[in-house]
Order: structure tokens, then C-alpha cells, then sequence
């Protein structure tokens, strides 16, 4: 009953925070579209801003503990990892509009490290190459990603979303491999 109440919390609010800003969420409003009561709100949360980090944390922990096939593309992974921002779009957009914008970046940020990580490692296993040079490469497509994705979410995704994914993902998997080449041919 626990998960399905706290389930229930962190729905209710992404589907306020799609028509109303962070700031003019209050848990009344929740816990009224819930039809629970203010101390079962509390029993979880300490306030909104609580809330924000547990949905944001929850993406985050079912992103890393999922097991990644070999075969699965660069394309399919980056899609999930930014699924919660696709499916609730303008959330995210009032999410980045607030004083809380880097719940945010600290999602993107332990994402991309991870998803980035996978896939160099997966690229570099043939290679000689360092560890230093592989966290190099991961921290340089991760701040990428993360920069741009942030644009993206500033401007208001104006793009449709799978162009945007696939124009990332397009140029990662064009280049990563000479970068890790780089590495290994201009070692000290």
C-alpha cells in the first residue's frame, strides 16, 4: 500500500507540475488531487522540493539498475535515459524555469556518465588505451550532451523530440571512435 500512495503522490504532482510552475504547486493541491490527507504527504516528503528529488532519484536509480543488453544502441539507450523529459515535457520546462533547475542537471549529469561510460568502454575494449583517456572521452560527450540538452530545454524543445535524440546519438557514435583513436595515438 506504501508504494502505491507514494506512486500516487509523485503522479498527481508531474501531472500539476505539466499545467502549473514549480512554485505555485502546493502539497494542498496534491494531496486535494490525491484525496489523501496532509500527514500521509508528510509521512513521505518533507515539502515539494522533497517530492521533486525523490521523482528525479527514482528515474535515476531505474535508469542504472537496468540491465543493458550488448546489442542495444547508443540511439535506444540515450531515448530511455531521456524518457522521463520526453513524456513530460512541459514539466521539465517548469522544472527548468525554477530555483530547483538542478534537481535537473543532476539527473542529466549521473545519466550521462553512466550512458556515456557504457558505451566508450564498449567502443575502447579493443584498444589500448587508459583510464584516464576514458573518463576524458566520457566527461567530454557528457558536458556535450548535458549542455545541449539543456539549450534544447531553455529554447522549449522546439525540435521534435526523436530528431533532437537522434541528432545526439548520430554524433556521438560518428566521432567517439576517433576520439578514442586520438587517445591512443597521441599517448605520452
Amino acid at each position: 500500500m506504501a508504494k502505491f500512495t507514494k506512486k500516487i503522490i509523485i503522479d498527481t504532482f508531474m501531472q500539476l507540475l505539466e499545467d502549473n510552475s514549480l512554485d505555485k504547486i502546493s502539497v494542498k493541491d496534491i494531496v486535494e488531487e490525491c484525496e489523501i490527507n496532509r500527514n500521509t504527504f508528510y509521512y513521505y516528503y518533507s515539502d515539494i522540493y522533497d517530492l521533486l528529488e525523490d521523482v528525479f532519484k527514482t528515474e535515476t536509480e531505474k535508469f542504472l539498475v537496468r540491465e543493458v543488453r550488448e546489442d542495444i544502441t547508443f540511439f535506444e539507450e540515450y531515448r530511455r535515459a531521456a524518457d522521463i523529459i520526453l513524456n513530460y515535457k512541459r514539466a521539465v520546462i517548469h522544472i527548468y524555469n525554477s530555483r530547483k533547475r538542478d534537481v535537473l542537471h543532476d539527473y542529466l549529469q549521473t545519466v550521462s556518465f553512466e550512458l556515456i561510460g557504457r558505451f566508450v568502454r564498449r567502443e575502447a575494449k579493443e584498444y589500448d588505451i587508459s583510464e584516464h583517456d576514458i573518463e576524458y572521452i566520457v566527461r567530454f560527450y557528457s558536458y556535450a550532451i548535458i549542455g545541449n540538452t539543456m539549450d534544447w530545454i531553455e529554447r522549449k524543445m522546439p525540435t521534435v523530440n526523436e530528431d533532437f535524440i537522434l541528432k545526439i546519438s548520430n554524433t556521438f557514435s560518428a566521432t567517439v571512435k576517433d576520439m578514442i583513436l586520438d587517445c591512443v595515438n597521441n599517448k605520452a
